[in-house]
């Protein structure tokens, strides 16, 4: 920890911009404080360190001067602590992004065990066979399969009962599954097609 300097200024104190006097004197007053409180809430001595130069840089470039003790102290606190929070939602946000990166490796479709362009051309076949079945199947394959919609939203929209999309659902597969039996595909039907 740094050597813990005087711990506070006169009464009455007065900050004006470009006193480097009065400057010196916030500076020792303040920064062990703000260095110990900026640690404890960032867990880094050496972030913690910068975060403090940052924070008594602002306070050296700020526009105007401080009337009073408890303002300059106020001002030192809040920019410290921001600049933490800060600190803390960026390296949050950096594992994130790491994280997002790394289980996009895993789903890398290089190694994917079915490549891109066959999911492609199968869901391809699935919809000329879907096509080739009564119509009310058709807008209930596109809404649960492509859209991704739950059985109720595609009831609202169709306007149908709830078991009435399930019954369509089922049939929808059933015919499937048999077309695709038929062509010895039926297990790529089941990979895509996961109800």
């Amino acid at each position: 920890m740094p050597e813990r300097p005087q711990d506070h200024l006169p009464p009455g104190y007065f900050l004006p911009r470009g006193d480097v006097a009065s400057f010196t004197e916030v500076y020792n007053a303040y920064y062990a404080r703000l260095w110990a409180y900026t640690r404890r809430l960032v867990g880094n001595p050496e972030v913690a360190a910068d975060i403090i130069s940052e924070t008594f840089i602002k306070l050296w470039r700020s526009e105007n001067g401080f009337a009073t003790r408890q303002h300059v102290e106020a001002f030192l606190h809040v920019a410290a602590r921001n600049a933490g929070l800060n600190y803390l939602k960026q390296t949050s946000r950096q594992q994130e992004i790491r994280d997002a990166l790394e289980a996009e490796k895993l789903e890398d479709p290089a190694e994917d065990p079915m490549p891109y362009d066959l999911i492609s051309e199968l869901m391809e076949l699935i919809r000329l066979e879907v096509k080739k079945l009564p119509e009310k199947y058709h807008k209930v394959f596109e809404m649960a399969f492509i859209e991704g919609l739950k059985n109720d939203e595609i009831a609202t929209l169709l306007r149908l009962s709830n078991q009435t999309v399930r019954t369509y659902k089922k049939e929808l597969l059933g015919k499937l599954r048999l077309v695709f039996e038929d062509k010895n595909l039926l297990w790529t039907l089941l990979l895509i097609l996961k109800p």
